[in-house]
């Protein structure tokens, strides 16, 4: 008979050897499984994160609106001078991983200081940026965390899909197909050994 593992002869080795990989797959499905809910609840955990996103949205909005009076106070090349004293933030990007899933970590170092900002107003509005970048990055890092883990999360789905409806199938079709050709062939070869017990029995008796 022909499987998904190839052809496979009748024999009680052949059957040995297909039970102990239906176990190791069965195993390794158990495995997944675990892989799979472990991901899911990042996923979620991640998405409760990012319910954030929208009132960081509406704080950003706030500030720009500060920015924006401020350039039609000071105008608009004094703001510019004084934003360009301060020194840019540095950020750097590493791997690592979560559940066996790389993602990037964004560390930043340097952190500008907006003291140097001689206007109290456009300065107050220097320091809710800053912090509000701080989050931004925060939630960028997230968002790039959750479309990874997601894609693992559906790779994941996919190949248990593949073991449970082909290849676990599979395989105990072709156990039941061997063990059931074995226990035809037993049956046979007793009823050929009592033919022949039969036989000697009756010219012994004859």
């Amino acid at each position: 008979m022909t499987f998904v593992g190839g052809r496979i002869p009748s024999t009680r080795g052949a059957l040995i050897r297909l039970r102990e990989t239906l176990d190791f797959i069965k195993r390794g499905k158990n495995l997944l499984e675990a892989k799979r809910d472990q991901l899911a609840a990042e996923v979620n955990r991640i998405l409760g994160e990012l319910k954030r996103r929208k009132e960081l949205e509406s704080r950003l909005c706030s500030s720009y609106r500060k920015v924006l009076k401020a350039i039609a106070i000071h105008g608009y090349s004094e703001v510019y001078s004084m934003a360009s004293s301060v020194k840019n933030i540095e950020v750097e990007v590493k791997p690592y991983s979560i559940i066996g899933v790389v993602v990037p970590k964004i560390e930043v170092s340097g952190k500008p200081s907006v003291n140097s900002i001689s206007d109290a107003d456009i300065c107050d509005v220097a320091k809710e940026l800053a912090s509000i970048l701080d989050e931004l990055l925060e939630v960028a890092e997230l968002e790039a965390c959750l479309e990874r883990v997601a894609v693992e999360l559906m790779s994941t789905d996919r190949k248990l899909n593949a073991l449970e409806k082909i290849v676990i199938p599979s395989y105990e079709k072709m156990i039941r197909y061997i063990e059931d050709r074995l226990f035809e062939e037993t049956l046979e070869e007793f009823v050929k050994a009592k033919y022949i017990r039969d036989v000697i029995s009756r010219r012994r008796g004859g």
